[in-house]
Formats: structure tokens, sequence, C-alpha cells
């Protein structure tokens, strides 16, 4: 049965949710650029300025964890690489290889930036309808010529769509191999591999569906976008992610 993720869209009255979409993919992109080139005190405060948002917007800390956990093995293997190949004063060694400080504190780095990349996406996919996303992208692309900006916002916005389907097809799946006592298996690479071919054959299957429902509408690019409008409140708050932005730049 089909149900809401952490990355579906949560209706809401928040100041995200009230927030112009043109204001939060700007502040989207200069947050994670800022993110990108920001050093840990940085980091920190933006964790903190994150924390209270997402309490306040309800989400649950382990169902993100639990939606992300292939993400989170990503960022552990990202830890390990740096922490056994960055040169610098060794903690301690395993065999030939020998674990640095610097090489920890490099790791870790590179895993706290990814995982606040992946907040801010979380946050800014829970409080924006995909509509409005495609009609902020549309407006972004309409001065540029010779492409059409209908059909690129489209294709994003479907794929902010699809994110929360390929999430709940991971679930579904690993849910029915946990069912079949597929984790008891020792071989983790047997693991992988039937779990990667059932998801990639589910993703393609879903996308043949949604193309097909979307030829029997006759839908087409060319839609009735929502109406965009920018308040004084929109200003502020991108006022205040652009001083947070260089604040985290020069700290």
């Amino acid at each position: 049965m089909a149900h809401i993720t952490a990355f579906d869209y949560h209706p809401g009255n928040s100041f995200l949710h009230l927030l112009d979409n043109r204001f939060k993919l700007v502040m989207l992109l200069g947050v994670n650029l800022a993110v990108a080139r920001s050093n840990p005190g940085g980091l920190l405060g933006l964790t903190v300025i994150l924390i209270p948002i997402i309490i306040k917007l309800h989400i649950s800390f382990k169902s993100v964890l639990k939606e992300i956990r292939f993400f989170l093995l990503l960022l552990l293997f990202v830890f390990t690489a740096r922490s056994f190949t960055t040169p610098g004063v060794s903690l301690f060694s395993i065999g030939s290889l020998s674990i640095t400080e610097q090489g920890v504190l490099a790791g870790g780095l590179v895993c706290w930036r990814l995982f606040l990349i992946v907040v801010l996406g979380l946050l800014f996919i829970r409080t924006s309808r995909a509509m409005e996303i495609k009609a902020a992208i549309q407006w972004y692309l309409k001065p540029v010529p010779w492409i059409s900006g209908q059909r690129i916002a489209l294709m994003i916005s479907l794929m902010f769509r699809f994110i929360p389907m390929i999430l709940e097809l991971s679930t579904e799946i690993a849910e029915a191999q946990q069912s079949r006592a597929v984790g008891r298996r020792k071989n983790p690479l047997f693991r992988i591999r039937i779990f990667v071919l059932p998801l990639m054959e589910g993703i393609f299957k879903k996308a043949d569906e949604m193309v097909d429902a979307m030829e029997a509408r006759c839908f087409s690019e060319n839609r009735t976008d929502p109406l965009l409008s920018c308040q004084h409140s929109d200003w502020r708050v991108l006022a205040l992610a652009g001083g947070c932005c260089l604040w985290m730049l020069f700290v």
C-alpha cells in the first residue's frame, strides 16, 4: 500500500510553505554552494538553524534516517576511504593501512556537508508543490532563448516527484525481502544484487506507468501554472539566507 514518505510534499502553513518557490530555489542553490565551501564553524551554525526548522515541520528523524539508510552507507564508505587515503598523523594501523587524524577530519567534513545538502533538499521537497516548482523554474528559463523552458521545468518537477516514489519502492522491496529472511544471507554482494535488480526494474515500470498515464490524459508541458507572487516577507527571508551564506563562507 502506498504511503507518504518524508520526501513527499506535506501541506502546511509554515514560513517555508508560504515562501515563493522562486526565492526557495535561489536560497537552496546559494546555501548548497555555501555548504560546499564552508568550514566546520559555518556547518555547525547551519545545523543549529536547521534543527528547530525540522522540529517545527514535525519531521521524524527516525523515518528520515530509515529512508536514507543507503545514502548513510555511502557516507560511511566516503568517510572510511578518506580516513585511509589522506596523509597525515597516524592514529592507528590495520596491517599496511593507516588511519590518519587528517583523514578522519576530512572525511567527517565531507560527510557533514553531503548530509546537510540532503537535509536542505528534504526541506525544499517537503514544502513545495510539484506544479509550483515547475512554474518557478519556467519563470527563470523564460528569458533564455532557443530552449523550451516549459519542457525543462516539467522534467525537473517530475524528477522531484519521482524521488519519493523511488524511496517508497525501495521500502516495499526491503520489507518484502525481510519477510523472506533475505537479511540472514551472509553474502553482502548477494543481498545488494537481489535488492538493486528489483529496484531498477520497479523504477522503469513506474516510469512507463507514468508516461502511459500522461499520454492517456493528453498531458503536455503547456499547462496553466499556479500564479507566483512575492511578498515583503520573501525578500526578508532571502536577505537573511544571503547573510547566512556570507557568514558561513567567512566565519
